[in-house]
């Protein structure tokens, strides 16, 4: 099993790694060429909020999977820390999802610069994802609340 959680673990950090690549040159330039595009400070403004902030989730995200793989090497993850763990997990995902489901519009205006609908689709695709991996990690939830009751 430590061998599986080193491995996930490496894939943990790989994946911050993208993350942070994409916070700090990514997200501002996009935002620039926004703006030399003409776009407004409002839609720059709330555009820039909903990127900055899901990037915040998906960090929150990671943590909390590196702390449920530590209770995993521990043999503890069906106690209250690890169901507390699944529980922020979750309300991070469904916060992803509605962030890019309010964003739709922010992003039309991207689509508009590029006149391509990619981004729509992007979008969609994060939050159909964000939605499933909530419900999923809800189960899992639930799950481990009751196996903890049972103990």
């Amino acid at each position: 099993m430590k061998i599986l959680t080193i491995f996930l673990r490496f894939i943990l950090v790989l994946i911050i790694a993208m993350l942070s690549h994409f916070v700090v040159y990514f997200f501002p330039s996009l935002l620039g060429w926004m703006h030399e595009s003409g776009s407004s400070m409002i839609t720059l403004g709330s555009f820039g909020f909903f990127l900055f902030s899901s990037a915040l989730c998906a960090y929150g995200i990671i943590i909390f999977a590196w702390r449920l793989l530590y209770l995993v090497d521990h043999k503890c993850v069906f106690t209250a820390s690890g169901t507390f763990a699944l529980k922020v997990i979750k309300f991070c995902f469904y916060y992803i999802a509605i962030v890019y489901l309010l964003s739709f519009f922010d992003v039309g205006e991207l689509a508009n610069i590029e006149q391509a609908p990619a981004p729509f689709a992007a979008e969609i695709f994060i939050v159909v994802f964000a939605t499933s991996m909530g419900l999923f990690v809800n189960l899992l939830q639930k799950i481990n609340h009751r196996v903890e009751e049972i103990s």
